[in-house]
């Protein structure tokens, strides 16, 4: 995933200015740097609290790139020793570990309509020959720009001779562009891996989405220990009797590192007696304060639009699912804004509360666990 090519633009012009043509190697490298902090903050945007994003970058020219998004709670382990030389399309691969030691192998493909078709059945082949041998159970999706859907088209039927000789099987029986082409696949090995399949068209592309069931186990929101002190049961006036009372305002000593060692001890031990240190496991549960009632509301009249219009398949019953998409779009937007808004606002003389806001609006946390594949 890269930023638009306004973004590019802009850090160009920008650059242009800021730094003399003689040094151009500094200037692209400033430029790549800060391509890369747009990137990784539209990533951030886009990825929900409790996922994770593992994405290949395409190399070359604007956009693109293969990307899975996951649970947190999945074991999940990124391949590093498999070839990556293929110049035909594009893949990430990752292993998903369960709790009862069900191991799948899931690829993400695309193949570029424009690729060269004898080059990338050459190509494909050799990438699945390095993982039929090693996956018990191998899920293969993407985007593979061939009309399987059409019974004479040359292309189509070698990629299923393809498949058909490397023992893999293709699910995906309807209709997956807008056009009326079936081009995203699902292929495994001939066994009940993906269950369920279907495809709905969510109005967000050209493309439409496919859906499917795999054995993996749900994984649990993730746990932590906290600690806390139950600070608002204390007797402010009994605290005060006992530290008035205590040798360190009755008998402080001269020496001053002697006197800060009893007034950390006379604090401290004080505080535990009075409000002692509990400890509790609860469970992180994805937040989202700006969420309101009104969004609720208006994102139920969404779905009853989107299964009136499944039902009637009608131009005007879409035009009105789409457009009340914009709107609950629109609304979110808004209402995240002005909830940070608010946030900066309030908290402008309070350091610490400013960059934790920054820290949250910049997904610090989120990309420092987030896993780039390369």
């Amino acid at each position: 995933m890269s930023p638009q090519k306004d973004d590019e633009e802009l850090s160009e012009e920008y650059l242009d200015k800021q730094i003399p043509r003689n040094k151009k190697a500094m200037k692209i490298k400033l430029k790549n740097v800060l391509i890369e902090s747009v990137t990784r903050k539209i990533i951030g945007d886009l990825t929900p609290d409790g996922y994770s994003f593992y994405h290949v970058p395409r190399q070359l020219g604007n956009g693109g790139g293969v990307g899975i998004l996951i649970k947190n709670g999945l074991h999940v382990k990124e391949s590093t020793e498999r070839t990556r030389d293929f110049t035909s399309f594009e893949f990430i691969d990752l292993l998903i570990e369960s709790a009862s030691s069900w191991e799948t192998r899931l690829l993400v493909i695309y193949r570029p309509p424009s690729c060269n078709c004898p080059m990338f059945l050459d190509d494909f082949g050799r990438l699945m020959e390095q993982y039929i041998a090693d996956s018990p159970h191998l899920l293969v999706a993407g985007d593979f720009n061939y009309r399987i859907d059409v019974a004479g088209d040359k292309a189509s039927s070698d990629f299923c001779n393809l498949l058909g000789s490397l023992n893999l099987k293709q699910h995906v029986d309807k209709s997956t562009h807008s056009a009326g082409h079936t081009l995203d696949l699902l292929i495994t090995r001939d066994e009940p891996l993906a269950l369920n399949i279907s495809v709905c068209d969510p109005a967000l592309s050209d493309h439409f989405v496919v859906h499917c069931d795999v054995s993996i186990a749900k994984p649990s929101f993730e746990r932590k220990e906290i600690k806390f002190r139950k600070l608002k049961t204390i007797d402010i006036e009994i605290f005060c009797d006992e530290l008035a009372n205590s040798s360190l305002l009755l008998h402080p000593p001269d020496d001053i590192h002697q006197l800060v060692a009893l007034y950390n001890d006379a604090l401290v031990s004080t505080l535990n007696k009075h409000a002692p240190i509990k400890r509790r496991v609860i469970t992180i549960r994805p937040a989202a304060p700006w969420y309101t009632e009104e969004i609720k509301t208006e994102k139920r009249k969404r779905r009853r639009l989107e299964r009136k219009w499944r039902v009637t398949r009608s131009v005007s019953d879409r035009e009105n699912f789409v457009r009340q998409c914009h709107a609950v779009n629109n609304m979110l937007s808004s209402s995240r804004l002005n909830y940070y808004s608010r946030l900066v606002t309030e908290n402008q003389c309070d350091l610490r509360k400013l960059f934790s806001t920054f820290s949250k609006l910049l997904h610090q946390h989120q990309l420092r666990n987030q896993v780039s594949a390369t």
